[in-house]
């Protein structure tokens, strides 16, 4: 991650024949690990999982870094995924029974998660969202877990677990 230097018709400059990235900027997520999923909140930000929370890049703002929301005693990597229609992203911390969701304004965290604690699960996967069903399918070893929602998005206290071979 980090930004290309741009001409002023808005095009990246050229060293040695190809755009150069500007990474010295990029803080400590250049050396996390892809495909925890994002969500595009805005034209202006992101959020992305990570170890141990969520974090905002602001496009915009070259000079605020990253904005990181970090989970204190829900370890693991950090699944996310958008709700369809509200501001809601959904998280499952993978190893541990932990999901949470947290709701954004235009791609900017906002207030507390709702912590959701299953029982006996130990989640390995992203959260996927089930829309007939309003449920959040999380994979766990030769488990799926379902986490029902209300009619709000959010988690409405009850989980299932199917077992899959």
């Amino acid at each position: 991650m980090g930004y290309y230097r741009l001409d002023a018709q808005g095009m990246p400059i050229k060293a040695t024949g190809k755009p150069t990235a500007l990474l010295e900027s990029a803080c400590p997520q250049i050396g996390f690990p892809c495909g925890l999923g994002f969500v595009a909140g805005s034209n202006e930000a992101v959020i992305f999982g990570f170890v141990g929370g969520l974090v905002t890049w602001d496009l915009n703002n070259r000079r605020a870094l990253f904005s990181q929301f970090i989970t204190y005693g829900i370890g693991g990597y950090h699944f996310v995924l958008a709700h369809p229609k509200l501001p809601f992203v959904y998280v499952s911390a993978a190893g541990t029974p932990y999901a949470y969701r947290m709701e954004h304004a235009d791609g900017y965290l906002t207030l507390l998660p709702q912590i959701a604690t299953v029982n006996g699960a130990t989640f390995y996967g992203p959260p996927v969202f089930m829309a007939r069903q309003n449920k959040l399918a999380i994979g766990g070893a030769n488990k799926v877990f379902l986490l029902a929602l209300d009619a709000t998005g959010r988690f409405s206290g009850t989980a299932e677990q199917d077992p899959v071979a």
